[in-house]
């Protein structure tokens, strides 16, 4: 392809996040992030063609009817003849909201570096208002100035015309686990690494982040009552966070383990009569 926001440049350890937008039980969109910052979205909604038997317009081996483009670039910090990016190693989630696909993601660059340089991982909560690539004119690739800085804003954020929001981690810290949207709630997990004497015992400090999908306020409260977006979960690597949900919808909760082998639960609020959860 000749258009630059169709190449993929960059490795993609990543599962690519698989959506069914419309319930068939169907494919409807597939998102991948890579090591270069970018995340790719890959519509196949639509039938597919047949390049082999088919005679049609669509029957082309570039799938013309399933609509690729590159959905989102983070920025490249760039430190003499080194540049560093942001790292994708963990697939999106999303949820519709009022016919928006909201798309949580976040990054987990592996080194620590040292210095002024505006490389911290980030966590993204972007909006695509058209998931299935059905406007004339193709909405142009999402970057961070299209977004607000909510990092410093734990009690949320207004959007307004923005296409959502992101948070920076600390030096250091990592995006390291999938993420889950439950009840309206982002949920994730990060990193920080520190050294240990003893390599047989776990290290490092894991932080769960639970915040509001639209706006980012964050759901844990300190002394004073105020929003954070994340608490300290303890020594070890998390996994992945699983939701349980109780009878009736009632009782539901978020459950982290550690390295360590124990297992944070954190409470989840009830889904309303009446009400449903998707992904």
């Amino acid at each position: 392809a000749s258009d630059d926001t169709k190449y993929m440049k960059f490795a993609m350890p990543t599962t690519p996040a698989v959506f069914d937008l419309d319930g068939d039980g169907f494919a409807d969109l597939i998102v991948v992030g890579d090591l270069g910052g970018a995340l790719y979205k890959w519509v196949v909604h639509d039938l597919g063609g047949d390049p082999i038997n088919g005679t049609d317009a669509s029957d082309d081996v570039n799938q013309p009817t399933w609509a690729f483009k590159r959905f989102f670039q983070a920025p490249v910090v760039t430190s003499g003849s080194d540049s560093y990016y942001q790292n994708f190693y963990m697939p999106a989630a999303a949820a519709m909201y009022n016919g928006k696909l909201w798309l949580a993601f976040g990054a987990g660059e592996r080194r620590d570096l040292a210095g002024s340089l505006d490389e911290n991982d980030r966590f993204y909560v972007v909006s695509d208002p058209d998931p299935l690539e059905r406007a004339s004119t193709p909405l142009a690739t999402v970057t961070e100035s299209d977004l607000v800085d909510a990092t410093n804003s734990p009690s949320g954020v207004t959007l307004g015309s923005k296409r959502g929001y992101f948070i920076k981690a600390t030096d250091g810290e990592k995006f390291v686990t999938a993420s889950v949207i439950f009840d309206g709630k982002v949920i994730t997990s990060s990193f920080f690494p520190t050294p240990s004497a003893d390599p047989c015992a776990a290290r490092g400090e894991a932080k769960a982040y639970v915040f509001g999908l639209l706006n980012g306020e964050g759901y844990f409260r300190d002394g004073s009552g105020n929003p954070m977006f994340a608490v300290s979960i303890g020594v070890g690597l998390p996994t992945d966070p699983k939701v349980s949900v109780g009878v009736g919808g009632k009782d539901n909760r978020v459950y982290i383990e550690k390295s360590g082998a124990d297992l944070e639960s954190l409470g989840q609020d009830d889904i309303p009569a009446g009400g449903q959860m998707l992904y």
